[in-house]
Order: C-alpha cells, then structure tokens, then sequence
C-alpha cells in the first residue's frame, strides 16, 4: 500500500470518527412555567404563620443541562429548558413558601433562618420497548435551612412513569414536563422536615 493510500485512508478513517460530533443535532428547547394559579389549593391553612426567612435562592447542581432526549430518525436530541431550570424554580418555590405561611426578607437577626434551595435531578428517561416508549420523570429539590448553631435538611421530588406511542414529539415531552414541575412543587408544603421549619 502507497504511502498517500495510508494518508488517504487514515484521512477517511479519521473522518469518519468524528461526523456523529460535527454533526450533532441542535438541542431542542422547551418553555416550562409552573400555572399562575397552582400554588391556590396547596395551604389552604398556613403551614408557617409568617415565619420570617431570609432565602438564598436556587442552585442548579446537575451534572448535565438537558431535561430530556426526543428521538428523531436513528438520533437522540437533547432537550433543554427556557429558561434555565433554576430560573424556572426560583419564582416557583418562592411563591409556594409565601403563599403557604412564609415571609421572605433581605435582612434579620442572628436567628433569622436562612433558606436555600438546590436542583439534583430534573429529567425525563427514556426507555425504548417494541411500538411503545416507557419515559420515566425524575426530580429531586434539596433545602438546607440554617441559623447559628443550626442546620436542617430535607429532600423532596417525584416521580412519574408514562408510557406513549413510540413517536416522542416536543408537545409529549413539554407535557411531561409540566406535570413534573407542578408535583414536584406541591412537594413542598408536604415535607415532614419543612413543616417543622419555626
């Protein structure tokens, strides 16, 4: 074999390897936003009765941005968020502490409690089977709650198992989605360890 034919070969070899990343398709982005009116049924009687806190806002610790993958044709495209996921959390949560008992102020005293929240997990899994796609949707909201000489953790999430017709579509995947956001936030006032919170 010519020296130029190995060039040439390593040339194609080389390109080869790497079309799937020069390629790749654009992720997909899809809007989320909690309902206006979600948080109305969640405390009908105040959990917290003006508990004064200082919050700390939210923290996306993912390891990946996506929220999902959407298969189109023999690929798997990302699908990720708008706003970013802890933009969308942020207002969200916000609304559920104050509309279920909290004050949240900028300042306090030494035994004002700070509240912080961080995302783990917010995904929607897909599981090929034959003609269906089972999706599992995932979610998991730390809150650390702290004064001096004082701290508390509690976890929340959810989990939702749904099977559709093996076509994924954008409209399935927001769906999802949405239904996710909603029962991950109405969590909230449900957690043992956050009701407690004084």
């Amino acid at each position: 074999m010519s020296f130029y034919l190995k060039i040439f070969l390593s040339s194609i070899t080389i390109f080869l390897f790497f079309t799937p990343f020069l390629f790749a398709a654009e992720p997909i982005t899809i809007e989320l936003k909690p309902p206006s009116s979600f948080t109305a049924p969640l405390c009908p009687i105040p959990l917290w009765k003006n508990l004064s806190v200082i919050w700390e806002g939210v923290k996306d610790k993912r390891s990946v941005a996506e929220v999902g993958q959407i298969k189109k044709g023999d690929q798997q495209i990302p699908v990720v968020s708008k706003p970013d996921l802890s933009q969308i959390f942020e207002p969200a949560i916000k609304n559920v502490l104050i509309s279920c008992g909290m004050t949240l102020v900028s300042k306090g005293d030494e035994n004002t409690l700070h509240l912080s929240s961080q995302i783990n997990e917010f995904e929607v899994k897909l599981d090929p089977k034959f003609f269906t796609t089972k999706r599992i949707a995932k979610s998991r909201l730390a809150f650390t709650a702290t004064r001096p000489l004082q701290t508390i953790n509690a976890e929340v999430g959810y989990e939702i198992e749904s099977k559709k017709f093996w076509h994924s579509s954008e409209k399935q995947m927001k769906e999802i989605l949405d239904e996710l956001l909603v029962k991950t936030l109405e969590q909230i006032p449900l957690s043992k360890t956050l009701k407690e919170l004084k």
